[in-house]
Parts: C-alpha cells; sequence; structure tokens
C-alpha cells in the first residue's frame, strides 16, 4: 500500500514538475505530505484504553517496601493491539503480557514498586509503547518514617519526693491567706 502511494505521489508530482509555476508546486509537495502524515498516523495509532492512568498509594509507613498495582486496560479498536515495549523509573519493575491484544479484550500491567529506600512523596512514571505513540501512567505516594526514640538513661535523675496529704492542706491555706 505504501509503495502505491509513493508512485502516485512520484508521478503526481512529476507531472507538475514541467510547470513554471513555484506555488502549484508548492501546494502539491505540501498535500503529498499531509497525505502521507494521514496514512502514517493512521497505521500507527495504539488504541488501549485504561481504566486509570494514574494511582496513589496513601497511608504508607516505614514498614511497606514492595508495593503491587495493577493497571486495567482494554483494547477499544478494531484490530489486534500490541505492546512494543514498557519504560519506567527506576526501582519499578513491570509485567506485560507480549502477545496481541485482540480487540475489546482486557489485560493488565503489573507493576512492583520498591520504596524500601524512599522516604517522602514519590512520583513514577510508566510509559507504554505501541507502534509509535506512548501512553504515559503515574505512581505517586508518601511514605513516611516512624519515629525512632533513643532510650536515654534517666536513672541519674533522682525520682519526685511524693508530698504527704497534711502539707499539701497546709500549703493550699498558705495560699488562701496571703491572697
Amino acid at each position: 500500500m505504501r509503495q502505491n502511494f509513493h508512485f502516485a505521489a512520484f508521478v503526481f508530482y512529476g507531472i507538475f514538475t514541467n510547470s513554471n509555476q513555484i506555488f502549484m508546486k508548492r501546494i502539491i509537495y505540501f498535500t503529498n505530505v499531509l497525505i502521507l502524515l494521514s496514512t502514517i498516523s493512521g497505521f500507527a495509532q495504539i488504541s488501549l484504553t485504561f481504566d486509570n492512568k494514574e494511582y496513589s498509594f496513601e497511608n504508607l509507613t516505614e514498614t511497606d517496601t514492595l508495593l503491587t498495582y495493577s493497571f486495567v486496560f482494554c483494547n477499544t479498536g478494531q484490530d489486534s493491539a500490541l505492546i512494543k515495549r514498557v519504560e519506567s523509573s527506576c526501582n519499578v519493575i513491570v509485567k506485560y503480557s507480549k502477545e496481541p491484544v485482540q480487540p475489546d479484550i482486557s489485560g493488565t500491567i503489573d507493576i512492583l514498586l520498591d520504596v524500601s529506600e524512599t522516604i517522602g512523596k514519590f512520583n513514577k512514571s510508566i510509559y507504554v509503547y505501541g507502534d509509535t505513540s506512548a501512553i504515559k501512567l503515574s505512581i505517586t505516594g508518601d511514605r513516611i518514617a516512624i519515629p525512632t526514640y533513643k532510650n536515654e538513661d534517666y536513672s541519674a535523675i533522682p525520682p519526685a519526693k511524693k508530698k504527704d496529704k497534711k502539707s499539701t492542706k497546709k500549703s493550699n491555706k498558705k495560699k488562701r491567706d496571703n491572697q
């Protein structure tokens, strides 16, 4: 199909090259480029629709180190779709099927995220590539460190003296008298 298109474009362009009208040549060239781009973009679309392209992990503590999530998608196109490759940020492991996804069939892209060395907010990106287009997925979250308290030696501090009830009554009486 592409060879036929290129041949037709070459012939069409050759017919008008003998013309001295530069404007006509530019219109023909521009038209050929538009036709070529529309033809290429028609072949190169990936038609995967994701339920949700962003996910946020909430209430993570320091004990949460390995996180998992599955992005669910459906092939909404007329033809089978193929995920050619998936690129991700560091500490993100991605698992997906390398088989073509038939129309109206769902699939998943499974994510395993290692946040053992991350404290605070994080944002990880995953790019899913079809023929030429890319779909960006993102995972965010906030991992809070558990406060650590050092066991201090408080044995050198003498314990507080307990006041007996009589001394408390006397001190209260003195306060009332002074007022």
